[in-house]
């Protein structure tokens, strides 16, 4: 435990290392700048997560449908953290310039896999928990949950990552198969990035459309939801007291 434990601690901080590669004048200033951009965005991303559960809250507990809020958090944090996986996973997990001084030291490779992964949970457990806990809480305290709703939330939250992780990082294997021959896969992969990022910009300056849309055909997301992503349901079922919903939600992640 005390090797995965330092490997682990060793890992990601080699990870945050390479964001600030090539900064060598002001470091204290940029490390200051830095901290500053993520305490914005977690403020941001968090504040639009409450927000987003209780509009929708008011317009959906009036039709009784309130419980379709859970399931597009978990979805949504679901495929962030599934995106995320997909770009982090290659440069952190197959292609770590730290690789071959781990695979030298005297300690098993399933230490160091487990700490290379456990490294990358934590990384995509901030973007789970910035969709669903703020949004989670809100949706508690306006439909009054009780004490095991928190804790579910607490344990969803906990165990999501988990699945889409491991998917990001088959994805991100084959990419780097495919990708292996190619001259100029930096900007391939920037291409992506922008593209995405273009997209979730789109999608929050229609966001008024989008809840619209939601409150129109709440009945059809609710049953495509459950019918084609089964945790999402399970969740919400989880978050709303559902307790062997909870053990299936955590064992289809763990397993």
């Amino acid at each position: 435990m005390k090797k995965f434990l330092s490997l682990t601690r060793a890992s990601m901080s080699a990870m945050f290392a390479q964001s600030q590669s090539g900064v060598k004048s002001k470091k204290a200033s940029y490390k200051f700048r830095t901290l500053i951009l993520y305490a914005f965005l977690v403020i941001y991303f968090g504040a639009m997560s409450g927000f987003f559960s209780y509009v929708m809250y008011q317009s959906l507990s009036a039709i009784g449908m309130q419980k379709l809020i859970p399931m597009l958090v978990v979805f949504a944090a679901t495929l962030l953290t599934l995106i995320s996986s997909v770009f982090t996973s290659g440069g952190y997990l197959y292609r770590a310039k730290d690789l071959q001084l781990l695979l030298a030291l005297p300690v098993s490779k399933l230490t160091i896999l487990c700490s290379k992964f456990f490294g990358l949970y934590l990384s995509n457990l901030t973007v789970a928990a910035l969709l669903c806990l703020p949004s989670g809480i809100v949706y508690l305290v306006l439909d009054g949950g009780s004490v095991t709703g928190y804790i579910s939330l607490a344990i969803v939250t906990l165990s999501l990552p988990l699945l889409p992780i491991v998917i990001g990082c088959i994805i991100s294997y084959f990419i780097g198969l495919a990708t292996r021959g190619m001259k100029h896969k930096n900007v391939v992969t920037t291409v992506i990035s922008v593209v995405f990022f273009i997209g979730v910009m789109l999608l929050s300056q229609n966001s008024e459309s989008i809840f619209e849309y939601i409150e129109n055909n709440g009945a059809t997301i609710s049953e495509s939801l459950s019918k084609w992503y089964l945790p999402a349901g399970l969740a919400a079922n989880a978050i709303s007291g559902v307790l062997i919903d909870l053990l299936w939600f955590v064992l289809i992640n763990i397993i």
